[in-house]
């Protein structure tokens, strides 16, 4: 399906209701708009993974592509509180856009930083925004530096904090047993699927591996 999204807010009597109901601007059949969210006071971010167009940039504003050449590319909507209305403040498409990527299917944000993950671009990749004002831009790429499997899913979940970075990894298939610092992790797949997180710490506008667990 398309997808929607409901966002609910409490009053000063502590009851819920709804305000509002968010559908994407290019709204269409398939997109799976709401597939993961994330949400930071007044900022939501949406994504979409099996969205179609082909871009290959960010629009910050209120448009999005109507193109569907780009099967599955995926897509992350990022919208803006004001009041109690809610407005799209960017689409962001990966720059390595390509069909099959999924792309949104996993979406962290904290204050003015996006993580998304694209866990089926080969072994898996995540993408780090960074938000300027009311504009996004890339801030980085991550991939692991040496666990590089196709079908790891690295990036099927992500969570950040301030300047770090958890990255799941459910299919990667190393029969390590124990936490590496830093980036040097084993190197083998005598253990399928046993899964892997990866943590990424951030010094000004660079991501480093931190830790393989």
């Amino acid at each position: 399906t398309s997808g929607s999204g409901f966002f609910f807010s409490r009053n000063e009597k502590k009851k819920w209701g709804l305000e509002a109901r968010i559908t994407s601007v290019n709204y269409d059949t398939g997109d799976s708009f709401g597939y993961d969210i994330a949400l930071d006071g007044d900022t939501l971010a949406v994504g979409a993974p099996f969205e179609d167009s082909n871009q290959t940039t960010i629009t910050n504003g209120t448009t999005a592509s109507s193109n569907n050449s780009n099967a599955y590319s995926g897509a992350v909507y990022v919208y803006k509180r004001s009041g109690n209305s809610w407005v799209q403040e960017a689409y962001i498409k990966s720059d390595n856009n390509s069909a099959d990527r999924k792309f949104g299917n996993s979406v962290a944000i904290d204050s003015d930083t996006l993580a998304v993950g694209a866990c089926k671009a080969g072994s898996g990749e995540v993408y780090i925004y960074k938000r300027e004002g009311t504009n996004w831009v890339q801030e980085a790429f991550i991939k692991p530096k040496y666990q590089l499997d196709n079908a790891d899913e690295f990036g099927i979940s992500v969570t950040l904090d301030g300047d770090t970075l958890a990255v799941g990894a459910p299919l990667e298939a190393s029969n390590q047993s124990t936490i590496t610092n830093g980036d040097n992790e084993t190197e083998n797949n005598l253990a399928s699927n046993s899964g892997a997180v990866y943590v990424y710490k951030r010094s000004g506008t660079s991501w480093t591996q931190e830790a393989y667990i």
